[in-house]
């Protein structure tokens, strides 16, 4: 394959483990870029299925793919091992269980540099397995002068930002001396913000070009205690870093209310009353009622169907109720 020097080149990282159903689809998407100048750092985690030989062979019919096989360390682990060797002007990371628009980093890198933005970002397209993503394309792009106005746009009811780190492209040096915690969950919650109080300028676009896929055996969708204990370490992260910054205080109060109330709603998922009434929790619902007010209860509510605006409400008069309310509905049985 004949590289295009004359451009800027993306260091994509690709962390994979246990993912050999969706791989070849993943990289397969990766090496059809239109933006052909790619860096691509398949970072195998030890995974105990046929990952390792697929990216070998891949590595044999690409120049461009690099491939690390480390120890199992998590996601944080293998993404700040690709960030290591990555030698691109850009940085991207993709979760290979999931693919890309032929067109994604050529739509990001172009909204990038003709508005000398530090990281571009699009919007997702998801889908659950047997289903095809819808893959859209807009003209319209939103730019961002400063990271107050970033954190605005991420932390509002109508955000263009998200919190994730996949679909995005960013200058390299954003990621200097900034790595992903080791052994968390919710780790771009815990990273992202970082990476925004370091840029000047952000392009965006309502384009959906990453197909996130939905699965229910992913880490998003088993909830642990730990993965509950760990997504409330990130929102507190984030919320300390940035609770004193007056501009966005009413942006960042309400987004953390909403993001305690998911965590009380992944806590039902564990099913384990002694976990639900811990300290911990009972310390996050003390606070949750706190940054629930009259100015921002509508906010609070926006975006939830009739029972989850009903569920809301009943949290935060009742949690033993929203308990008992939800462990039901867990167990599939009629409410």
């Amino acid at each position: 394959m004949t590289l295009n020097e004359n451009i800027k080149k993306i260091s994509v990282i690709c962390i994979i483990y246990k993912v050999e159903k969706y791989l070849d689809r993943c990289i397969e998407s990766l090496v059809n870029q239109t933006y052909n100048n790619l860096e691509i750092i398949l970072v195998d985690d030890e995974s105990p299925d046929n990952c390792p030989k697929i990216c070998d062979e891949w590595a044999k019919k690409d120049e461009r793919i690099k491939v690390i096989h480390k120890k199992n360390g998590g996601v944080s682990d293998a993404r700040n091992k690709g960030m290591e060797i990555a030698t691109g002007d850009y940085i991207a990371f993709v979760d290979a269980d999931d693919y890309l628009s032929k067109d994604m980093y050529k739509v990001l890198v172009d909204i990038l540099e003709e508005n000398d933005a530090d990281f571009s970002t699009c919007k997702d397209a998801r889908f659950y397995d047997g289903e095809e993503p819808s893959f859209t394309i807009e003209d319209q792009v939103y730019v961002f002068d400063n990271s107050n106005d970033v954190f605005k746009n991420l932390l509002s009811k109508n955000n263009i930002i998200l919190n994730n780190v996949w679909n995005k492209i960013y200058k390299k040096e954003l990621y200097d001396g900034i790595e992903f915690p080791y052994g968390e969950s919710a780790q771009d919650i815990s990273t992202i913000y970082k990476v925004i109080l370091r840029a000047k300028k952000v392009a965006s676009t309502k384009s959906k070009l990453y197909a996130y896929l939905q699965r229910k055996e992913s880490v998003m969708h088993t909830c642990t205690a730990k993965f509950v204990t760990d997504h409330i370490t990130a929102i507190h992260r984030r919320y300390e870093a940035l609770k004193n910054n007056k501009e966005i205080a009413r942006y960042l109060n309400l987004t953390m209310a909403r993001d305690l109330y998911y965590c009380f709603v992944q806590a039902t998922m564990v099913k384990d009353e002694t976990f639900y009434n811990s300290q911990l929790l009972l310390n996050e619902y003390k606070l949750l009622k706190k940054l629930v007010n009259i100015k921002n209860f509508k906010d609070y509510l926006f975006g939830a169907n009739i029972k989850a605006k009903m569920l809301k409400i009943i949290i935060l008069f009742d949690r033993k109720l929203f308990w008992k309310i939800r462990t039901r509905k867990n167990n599939k049985e009629k409410i």
